[in-house]
């Protein structure tokens, strides 16, 4: 793997500030796609833009109440990220169609306060993590193993302790957050700030 980044958790500490990001969210990446190809490849029809992290969470909730799935969608460079505010994709097997011919990195947040992290190339995945206090690097490649430590997951007790000595547990999940949005830029090159994620989206919807 090409390292694209040199960032760590430490530099998304502003996360803990956005709004949509607390108890669950999805976040997927997809390289060389448009958005409304995006909604495509998961089945959803476009139905407006909506502004920021904000907007997509409010469109969403609507949805969920109407018995539909629902995603915010925006192009950014040669990218496309898609938010979904009670994420699923991560997780999903629509990630197959969704990767098809290209790259996606997807994240999603349990309400647990845990995390699941996967990487596809091509519709076939190439990593699936586990991202919590209890991370183990068994079975994943090296350089993912590198990546993570250099972001600051840590995968043994002694890099657990070394990471919270001193950390407000109660805000644990806010560290994964980080970690988790640094090892998605490493991964992509796609320098992920405030400005990106609060842009406008393409808001489509699809029947559970």
């Amino acid at each position: 793997m090409t390292t694209h980044s040199s960032v760590t958790a430490e530099d998304f500490a502003w996360l803990k500030e956005v709004d949509y990001l607390g108890l669950t969210y999805g976040m997927t990446l997809v390289q060389g796609i448009t958005p409304a190809e995006a909604l495509r490849r998961l089945g959803a029809e476009t139905v407006r833009t909506v502004t920021g992290l904000g907007g997509v969470g409010e469109a969403c909730y609507e949805a969920y109440d109407r018995q539909q799935m629902a995603y915010g969608v925006r192009s950014v460079d040669d990218w496309v990220l898609i938010f979904e505010p009670a994420g699923t994709l991560a997780n999903d097997g629509r990630l197959i169609s969704l990767s098809e011919g290209t790259t996606v990195v997807s994240q999603l947040k349990y309400m647990n306060g845990s995390f699941f992290f996967s990487w596809w190339e091509n519709s076939k995945e190439r990593v699936e993590i586990h991202v919590d206090a209890t991370t183990e690097e068994s079975g994943l490649p090296d350089d993912v193993i590198e990546a993570m430590r250099a972001v600051g997951i840590p995968l043994t007790e002694e890099e657990e302790d070394a990471v919270f000595d001193g950390f407000d547990w109660d805000s644990s999940d806010d560290y994964y957050t980080r970690a988790s949005f640094a090892l998605a830029e490493r991964i992509t090159g796609l320098s992920l700030s405030l400005d990106i994620i609060e842009g406008d989206y393409l808001y489509g919807a699809v029947p559970r």
